[in-house]
């Protein structure tokens, strides 16, 4: 599988400073000191979806040496971009850690990155170039809250998700029906997750809690909450209908690119348990039902999508350079948002945007983007005619049939997640392809 790493060239250390390998030592070769590249750290932060120029990225990093021997011990610590050209440490055995971001206890759109090298042994009277490479994983929980078009529309303005970790009611994040960004939790040796949905819907209180036990770090755990109406008894014997709340569950390892495991919206006949509340012990392995696969009766208001055949929405389709994958997207009163998002350990942003695109993609305000976005034909209106946004459309066409071939390079699963809204609401869908 193809990585990309943005690595710091190695500088020819035969014209470093005018140094020989012997030089930096004169004077000293009786000492036990040995000396340390720079450019012995080999970044590999393919994992960090960021916007920001690879070099920018590597400055930013914070390094750590430490010594391993008898007692750990920080011999450095600071940014790449503050590190000396070469550290003279005493010889012995050590390890270089890396972080990206801060990491905290619970915040929105705030990963936390990390990893550390193999040992490795400073000699005497020795300069290290080379380390191996440092991997940067997520070390949070990433959670991410959505509601499927049947309960959008009917949901009250004091409706919201809370959400924690093991009931650390000091830590959590509230997600609004307006909320679209991710948030990350630190992650404990015991994690669970608790999301309860509070507020009103049709008028009436609803509280709902979805509960999954062993959450670990480096998993996006992306929740959908969806309405249900059954038919209840009353006291005189009519029936009456009821409303209920469920939530679904995707699991993806943010650091292998693989979902986990999944589990499906309950259908209306489904009652949930007792006590308004539903576990996630055992999800099961069946995939969710997408928000944007299907409008219930009475809905439709706010923004459908519908994917044309071949594709589905509900499945990871495997596609190659010949592939047709169209997604067609409807609104009743024109689009106010039209966001892609594309997800993928071999296709990063850095990768991307040498072809002149990005991670994410706005319809709405392309910017710098305009031109491949018409060369793709993803800026048209409904007669085939380029345009320089697709604000206000009632039908954009998402067709990314002329991207197979770029992509068919790059083997995987790569996933494309799309938010659209209007004024009478929002919806999203996530295209998941595997070359």
């Amino acid at each position: 599988m193809k990585k990309i790493k943005y690595i710091i060239p190695i500088m020819s250390l035969f014209g470093l400073a005018s140094c020989s390998v012997e030089a930096p030592f004169e004077g000293a070769k009786n000492e036990a000191i040995g000396e340390l590249s720079k450019y012995a750290i080999d970044l590999d932060a393919s994992l960090i979806n960021t916007r920001a120029e690879s070099n920018n990225i590597i400055n930013d990093f914070n390094i750590q040496i430490k010594s391993t021997d008898s007692e750990t011990k920080t011999v450095f610590s600071g940014t790449y971009k503050e590190m000396p050209e070469v550290i003279t440490l005493q010889a012995g055995k050590y390890k270089a850690y890396a972080s990206y971001g801060t990491e905290v206890m619970a915040a929105f759109e705030s990963p936390f990155y990390l990893g550390e090298s193999d040992e490795f042994q400073i000699e005497a009277n020795k300069i290290t170039t080379n380390i191996g490479t440092i991997l940067c994983k997520l070390e949070n929980v990433k959670v991410s809250i959505n509601f499927h078009s049947s309960i959008y529309q009917n949901m009250g303005d004091d409706a919201y998700v809370l959400v924690s970790l093991n009931k650390d009611s000091e830590h959590s994040l509230k997600f609004t029906k307006n909320e679209q960004r991710a948030g990350y939790f630190k992650h404990t040796a015991e994690n669970t997750l608790v999301a309860t949905f509070h507020g009103t819907i049709d008028g009436v209180e609803i509280t709902e809690t979805k509960t999954l036990d062993g959450v670990d770090k480096g998993n996006h755990y992306s929740l959908t909450f969806a309405k249900h109406t059954y038919s209840g008894d009353s006291d005189e014997g009519s029936i009456i209908p009821s409303v209920s709340v469920s939530a679904a569950v995707t699991i993806v390892n943010q650091n292998e690119n693989i979902t986990i495991e999944e589990d499906k919206l309950l259908d209306d006949n489904e009652r949930p348990s007792e006590g308004n509340s539903s576990s996630g012990e055992n999800p099961g392995t069946q995939e969710p039902e997408n928000p944007g696969t299907q409008e219930p009766e009475g809905q439709g208001k706010i923004p459908s999508i519908e994917a044309q055949a071949p594709i589905d929405l509900d499945k990871v389709n495997e596609v190659n350079e010949s592939s047709t994958v169209v997604i067609v997207f409807t609104s009743q009163t024109g689009f106010t948002k039209f966001e892609a998002d594309i997800e993928s350990n071999d296709l990063t942003d850095s990768e991307l945007r040498q072809v002149g695109l990005a991670s994410h993609l706005d319809l709405i305000n392309p910017g710098e983007l305009k031109d491949p976005l018409q060369g793709l034909g993803l800026l048209q209106n409904e007669q085939g005619e380029d345009v320089d946004s697709v604000l206000g459309q009632k039908i954009v066409k998402f067709d990314i049939s002329k991207f197979m071939t770029p992509l068919s390079l790059f083997p995987g699963e790569h996933h494309f997640i799309i938010k659209v809204g209007d004024d009478n609401g929002s919806n999203q869908c996530t295209l998941k392809l595997k070359i």
